[in-house]
């Protein structure tokens, strides 16, 4: 009993070792993908400095965030489906470009003052769109900070200037 317990101990020790290996190795493949990924998206995210948020077309969604939703479709459709959804370096990574996408969001969408009440309306649709849109990714209740901030932000954004 003693010599089977301390080569199956020897053996989960050796096969724990190995995940941790196929974890990096998993992480290694991955993270430059979604980091390009997030870059591209960034990128997309500032096109709303060309937005007109004083008169808005409220019968369309932005084009900045279609592009973003095509974006994150397209990472979720042709890289994330690689990779099992319950694995640490999916979760890791995926939270860590959810996370970033509304942060950055939230940054540019902050710097569009004073607004009309169209152009308010307007952003907080746009709002509800990206945290949809990121949401397809990842469960963006679990991101925390960013989610609440992204939350926050869509209240503030109707808030007059005097308060």
């Amino acid at each position: 009993p003693g010599e089977l317990e301390d080569s199956m101990n020897s053996a989960m020790q050796l096969l724990k070792e190995q995940l941790v290996d196929m974890e990096s190795v998993a992480n290694g493949i991955i993270r430059p993908i979604l980091t390009s990924a997030t870059k591209y998206i960034e990128k997309l995210i500032l096109k709303m400095h060309k937005e007109d948020f004083n008169k808005p077309d409220l019968n369309r969604t932005s084009a900045y965030v279609s592009d973003v939703e095509n974006r994150l479709q397209a990472i979720k459709h042709k890289v994330l489906y690689l990779f099992d959804a319950n694995t640490p370096p999916y979760e890791t990574n995926c939270r860590q470009l959810a996370s970033r996408v509304m942060s950055f969001f939230v940054r540019h969408a902050a710097l569009h003052q004073p607004m009309s009440e169209e152009g308010k309306m307007k952003l907080s649709t746009d709002i509800a769109q990206v945290q949809f849109a990121v949401g397809t990714i990842c469960n963006t209740e679990k991101l925390g900070a960013p989610f609440k901030e992204l939350r926050a932000f869509r209240s503030l954004i109707f808030m007059d200037t005097a308060q």
